[in-house]
């Protein structure tokens, strides 16, 4: 048998492995059967040595699913380790980790109203500007009656300014809400990632 022969042979038989374990393995015995030419052997006696490119197949499988098995048995003792000194750590921890607790969501919490109330003033001052500009505007010709029209206009002139800050403080306040909505749901996103490990 050739070297090219063997190797095909025993990389027909792997194909369950990975491929990079396939490769690695083939690879691995091309060099040992070029070693074995180089001391001065032939290359059907090199290949001869290998032995049979089926038994040694068998022997890598059985060593493979050995080892298969033997991590997944110590991956679950020592999952099940883990688990039992995770809870006995939570719960002697308690004393000290609930209160921190509780004082991070305090702020986060206070954080947001603080946040929310800015808006809230933005918005009371639209409805008092608005408020404002109409009475000003339905006054003033009351006002040109009673105290003439230089009177008249001038509170004619506020009422109209105090409309203009009512709409800017309106687009203000769309503008806030938006910008708020975007933080709030940033930072509750951000708990959900650290409570529930979720990444987005």
């Amino acid at each position: 048998m050739t070297k090219q022969e063997f190797l095909s042979v025993l990389r027909r038989r792997l194909q369950e492995l990975p491929p990079a374990d396939v490769s690695r393995t083939v690879e691995y015995y091309s060099e040992m059967i070029d070693d074995h030419m180089e001391n001065g052997r032939s290359e059907a006696s090199a290949v001869a040595k290998m032995g049979d490119p089926n038994d040694v197949a068998a022997q890598i499988l059985t060593g493979s699913s050995a080892k298969r098995g033997a991590k997944g048995q110590t991956a679950k003792k020592k999952s099940g380790r883990g688990k039992g000194w995770n809870i006995a750590l939570l719960c002697l921890g308690f004393p000290l980790w609930f209160p921190l607790l509780v004082a991070a969501a305090s702020i986060i919490l206070a954080a947001v109203i603080v946040m929310w109330s800015l808006g809230i003033v933005v918005w009371a001052l639209v409805v008092s500007f608005g408020v404002c500009c109409l009475a000003f505007v339905v006054l003033s010709p009351l006002l040109f009656v009673m105290q003439g029209v230089s009177a008249g206009l001038l509170l004619l002139g506020s009422g109209i300014l105090l409309g203009g800050l009512a709409i800017l403080c309106f687009l203000l306040g769309i503008l806030t809400v938006r910008l708020l909505a975007r933080a709030t749901g940033a930072i509750f996103g951000g708990i959900g990632r650290v409570i529930f490990g979720r990444r987005g």
